[in-house]
């Protein structure tokens, strides 16, 4: 590139002042001489030119048949090539990774998502079967509550069994199972007929 270099950016230092056609000695004033001089230089410039475009012309020849050039610029083809594919590689890469690092979050959330609502579920389902089990437990209470009642006969006469019995399904109805269960166990805790009526 520095040979070539230095050739394109050539000077000639020919002054081709042997093609002059003018001779400033023979002028006959100095408004002559002048345009003489300058009929001269022109002339050299045109001759410069077309020295300089010769020269320029068989460095361009020399350039295009130089074939340390074609190599050169071969391998400065391959390289950009090389360095292309590296980028579309590279850039291919962090696509496949960015890709794959939203479908690790994806996966991530479906998971915490499918954990959630799974324990969502668990949740309801104790729940249930909490209700369940207090029902039950209600149930069974309160069947032993009739139960025991039914024993003293509703605590009543004939006359007034039905209302004693209503009161009894208001007790039922009304009171907790902590309540009832307590009634329930005083009650029985009685000696007699008399002393349950007491504590009913």
């Amino acid at each position: 590139d520095s040979f070539y270099s230095f050739w394109y950016d050539f000077d000639s230092w020919r002054v081709f002042s042997y093609y002059d056609k003018e001779d400033t000695e023979k002028a006959e004033s100095r408004e002559e001489r002048r345009w003489m001089e300058k009929q001269n230089k022109s002339a050299r410039q045109l001759k410069k030119r077309e020295e300089m475009s010769r020269l320029r012309s068989l460095v361009d020849h020399a350039y295009a048949c130089d074939v340390r050039i074609k190599r050169f610029k071969e391998e400065e083809k391959q390289q950009k090539e090389k360095q292309r594919l590296a980028k579309a590689a590279a850039a291919k890469a962090a696509a496949e990774e960015k890709e794959r690092i939203q479908r690790e979050q994806a996966e991530a959330e479906r998971l915490i998502r499918e954990k959630e609502e799974e324990e969502r579920k668990t949740q309801v389902e104790a729940a249930r079967k909490e209700r369940e089990k207090q029902k039950k437990a209600m149930q069974k209470e309160r069947k032993a509550f009739r139960t025991l009642c039914q024993e003293y006969k509703y605590f009543s006469t004939d006359a007034d069994r039905v209302q004693q019995m209503e009161n009894v399904e208001r007790l039922c109805e009304s009171l907790t199972i902590v309540q009832l269960e307590k009634v329930r166990k005083d009650i029985g805790a009685t000696a007699d007929a008399d002393a349950a009526k007491a504590t009913f």
